[in-house]
Parts: C-alpha cells; sequence; structure tokens
C-alpha cells in the first residue's frame, strides 16, 4: 500500500516538474517578442545556453532585425544550438552591411558544419574587414574544404599578422591534401631569392605562414618532407623544410625515429654491395638532414637510438658514423659517454678501436671534462686509456699556449 502510495506521489511530482519546464521555456521564447531590445538579447542568451530547439523559428526571424546587436545575438543562439535549419539563414547573413554580424556568421557556418556554406565563406576572404577573413579561414579549416587552399595561400601575403596565421591554422585543419601545394609555394619562394645579389629576397610574410602552416598539419608528413629535402638542390628550400620538422619538436620524433632507422639500413645495405649510386647518395643526404633535425630537437631517446644504429660499426658506411658521433655532441657529455660506456659492456669489448677513438675524439675541449671524469673511472682500460689521452692532448695544448 504504502509502495503505491510513494510511486503515486513520484509520478505526480514528475509531472509537476515537466510542465514547470515548459512553462519555464514558453517564458523565454515569448522574450523574443517583446518590443524591448535589451529583453530580446537576454531571452537569446537563455535560449544558446539552454540550446532549446524549439526557439530556433522564432530567433532565425530575428536576423531580419534592425538592431545589429539582436542580428548577431540571434547568430550566436542559432550556432550554440546547433540546428541545420539555421545554415541557410545564416549563409544570407554573410552579405549583411555590418561586419560583427558578417564575423558572427562565418564564425557560426563553420562550427556548425554544414560543407555547403563553404562556397560562400570563400567569397569573405576578400572582405574589407580583417576579424570577418580570419573567421571565415577559421571556419574553411573547420570544414575541410580542399578547394579554399589556393585562396588561403593567397592570405600569406596578406599585410595584417592576425589573417596570416588564421590561413596557415585553416591550413593545417584542412589537413594532408594542402601538402603539394605548399611546398610548390615554398620551393617557388626559394628559387627565385638570389644571396649571390640580394635581390628577389625571400618574401620572409609567405615563407614564415607557409611553414606555419605546415607545422598545424602536423608530423604525420614528415616522410613526404624528408623526402621533398633529399630530392631538391636548393639550399634555401631544404633549409626551410627541415626548419617546419625541427618545430613540430618532440612530436615528430617517432617519424623522424623510423625515417632514420630504414634510411640506415638501405644506405647499409647498398654500401655493403659498392654500389654506391645517385640511390646511395641520397639516402645518405636524407640521413644527415634527419640527424641536423635531432640536433635541434635534443631529446634524450635520441641518444639511445643513434648508439643503437651506431654498432655494430660497419667499415664501408665510416662516413654516417661521422654524422653520427657529430650529432651525439650536442647532447649532455655525461649521458653520452654513460651511454656508450653502457653499449661497450653489452657488447663484450666487442667494439673498433678507431671507433673508441673517433667518439673520444669529439670530446676535446674544456666544456667535457665532467663528462671525460666518468670514463676516467669506468672498469674497462681501453675506455680509461682514450678518456686520459683526450684529457693529457688537452694538458698539452694548455701549457703550450
Amino acid at each position: 500500500m504504502k509502495k503505491s502510495i510513494y510511486l503515486s506521489l513520484f509520478v505526480i511530482l514528475s509531472i509537476m516538474l515537466s510542465c514547470k519546464k515548459v512553462t519555464y521555456i514558453d517564458r523565454i521564447i515569448s522574450g523574443l517578442s517583446i518590443n524591448n531590445d535589451k529583453a530580446k538579447i537576454s531571452a537569446l542568451k537563455k535560449i544558446a545556453n539552454g540550446r532549446f530547439e524549439q526557439a530556433v523559428p522564432k530567433v532565425i526571424k530575428l536576423l531580419k532585425s534592425s538592431n545589429y546587436k539582436i542580428r548577431k545575438s540571434a547568430i550566436w543562439a542559432l550556432e550554440k544550438i546547433k540546428d541545420i535549419r539555421a545554415v541557410d539563414p545564416i549563409i544570407t547573413m554573410l552579405k549583411d552591411w555590418n561586419s560583427v554580424v558578417r564575423t558572427y556568421a562565418a564564425e557560426a557556418l563553420g562550427r556548425l558544419g554544414q560543407k555547403r556554406a563553404a562556397p560562400f565563406l570563400l567569397k569573405l576572404l576578400d572582405d574589407n574587414n580583417i576579424y570577418v577573413i580570419m573567421n571565415a579561414a577559421c571556419s574553411l579549416g573547420y570544414l575541410k574544404y580542399e578547394n579554399a587552399i589556393p585562396d588561403l595561400i593567397r592570405l600569406f601575403n596578406h599585410n595584417n599578422v592576425k589573417v596570416r596565421i588564421s590561413a596557415s591554422w585553416a591550413i593545417g585543419k584542412i589537413g594532408e591534401a594542402a601538402v603539394p601545394k605548399l611546398v610548390a609555394v615554398l620551393e617557388k619562394n626559394c628559387l627565385e631569392y638570389n644571396p649571390n645579389t640580394n635581390t628577389n629576397y625571400l618574401n620572409i610574410k609567405v615563407l614564415n605562414s607557409t611553414i606555419d602552416a605546415l607545422v598545424y598539419i602536423g608530423p604525420s608528413i614528415i616522410p613526404k618532407l624528408i623526402g621533398e629535402i633529399v630530392y631538391n638542390r636548393n639550399y634555401e628550400f631544404k633549409a626551410n623544410i627541415a626548419c617546419a620538422i625541427n618545430r613540430m619538436g618532440n612530436k615528430a620524433l617517432p617519424f623522424l625515429f623510423k625515417a632514420f632507422k630504414t634510411s640506415l639500413a638501405l644506405y647499409r645495405r647498398k654500401t655493403r654491395r659498392a654500389n654506391y649510386d645517385d640511390e646511395a647518395w641520397n639516402l645518405r643526404s636524407k640521413i644527415s638532414w634527419i640527424l641536423a633535425a635531432f640536433k635541434v630537437i635534443k631529446h634524450k631517446n635520441i641518444v639511445k637510438v643513434l648508439f643503437k644504429e651506431l654498432f655494430p660499426i660497419n667499415r664501408n658506411i665510416s662516413l654516417i658514423n661521422d654524422f653520427i658521433i657529430n650529432t651525439l655532441r650536442v647532447f649532455e657529455a655525461k649521458i653520452v659517454i654513460s651511454s656508450f660506456i653502457t653499449i661497450y659492456e653489452k657488447s663484450q669489448g666487442n667494439i673498433d678501436v678507431s671507433l673508441i677513438e673517433q667518439f673520444f675524439g669529439i670530446y676535446k675541449d674544456e666544456k667535457y671534462i665532467r663528462g671525460l671524469t666518468i670514463a676516467l673511472n669506468c672498469s674497462h682500460e681501453i675506455i680509461r686509456i682514450e678518456a686520459a689521452k683526450i684529457l693529457a692532448e688537452m694538458n698539452t695544448e694548455k701549457a703550450d699556449t
């Protein structure tokens, strides 16, 4: 009996609450009909925060208001509700006389995610207001509209830095489809530069915006970029592609590691057969550029990977070993020398003496003395001898001066 009473009370209470809720929503929506602009804007904020879909038809009608503040608030509310019925009415607002309304409309269309709005947004890239251009560019990025890539690249030459950043970001959102066009822009810009005469100087705005776009796209494009470095003969172009890779930082490491290991394995196979052709040369170039990126990123995991690939030594690729050893030099001596000792112990002393000499040769400088003292305390005689030899040579040169 008690259970049935409780159940009845619960049902009555639920009905009462639902009635109150309906009354509350209706009361807010009715605020859109009040002949007071502030009341309408207040109602629009509540509708936006509550995501009340029932209000969409009345909110759309407010897009024709003579007050631009009501128009922009209505666009904002429709964006928050995310009802696709609002797409076509908002598209018409892209031609509004007020730049604030156009800005809100451009942003809303990107958030609503309907690609049919993209061609209309594309026209706004020539607007006379930078905020309209910025929001139109960003929305094209949200929509991943590939046809917009040439027009977004055109904005790289815009005088306003915010517009250039928005264009780069938008291309980053569009993704890998933009890479060939970005590479072509970078290549053209670098080819026009003549360092000997300082004529046709690099267009820094375009250059920086292109690099920004590549960085925004992300590290998944690194294999393509490394390929561009290898097969292009223009040094300025190579350096700027490398700059984009370096700016990706630690996120680039997995892709760089993979490219490094694959290229090194192929290079070893080539040189082992004494078949040093153009492909081998390109592989060597690829490895050297990857190592250059490692030098900039300076992540501790790089040391482990380099040591793993350095041993056992292959006499036919001494040049590559030079590249690797010189890359190790940029890392803290203590870490590198400790890793070298660990590798030596694991190899049970099966490392060529010339490689040990070559390795310690890079630390012939006073700033590396602390790192060399670690080697002096090593249990392996050959390592102690090489470290002591380097220290003795430094003392001799100091005494001579």
